[in-house]
């Protein structure tokens, strides 16, 4: 399946679990396709790839992904999942937090020592 441009609208919940085959998190992000006429996808990615989502796309960032999409019966009814594969951040990547500047020492030249507190 080919790469798809797509703009992240908002990231779910992380959703983490062991299962027969170890840990596993599942995040879900919901995306728009760029194009004239927009849809909205609600796409799965796991594990390495939640991670990632995680750590790097918020609200607004422009991304390349490729779509696999997935149905299955389970009762009776059908289940469609589109998990999100080969993610990259075009545009908007979360930035790290700016650390705060040092604060300030006082001058010391501007202390004098006749100073009458006690302390």
């Amino acid at each position: 399946m080919e790469a798809i441009q797509v703009k992240a609208v908002q990231l779910g919940t992380m959703t983490e679990g062991t299962g027969q085959r170890g840990a596993w998190m599942k995040q879900e992000l919901i995306v728009q396709t760029i194009e004239q006429y927009p849809k909205t996808i609600c796409v799965s990615v796991w594990n390495d790839t939640a991670r990632f989502v995680q750590n790097n796309v918020t609200s607004g960032a422009t991304l390349s992904m490729r779509l696999e999409v997935s149905s299955r019966e389970y009762n009776g009814k059908w289940y469609t999942e589109a998990t999100g594969r080969d993610i990259q951040v075009l545009s908007g990547a979360q930035q790290p937090a700016p650390t705060p500047p040092a604060p300030q020492q006082p001058d010391q030249s501007a202390i004098s020592d006749d100073d009458d507190l006690p302390f």
